[in-house]
């Protein structure tokens, strides 16, 4: 299983897991760093591990696939 860390797209920032996990739920887009963007669909089709950093890179947590 491949693991990315991710951060919010189109300049979303994050401050809490309960707002990261909404918007990821929503579909919304994120971006891999230091690569493209992907969403929850995207990641539930290749079986990724997600780990997405908020609070200005401070936090890290795993995001579900589904």
């Amino acid at each position: 299983m491949q693991s990315y860390t991710v951060r919010g797209a189109y300049g979303r920032t994050y401050t809490s897991q309960k707002a990261v996990l909404a918007d990821w739920k929503k579909g919304l887009d994120f971006k891999i760093v230091d690569g493209p963007y992907l969403n929850i669909a995207d990641a539930a089709a290749g079986m990724l591990f997600i780990k997405c950093r908020y609070a200005d890179d401070r936090k890290v947590m795993s995001l579900p696939l589904s």
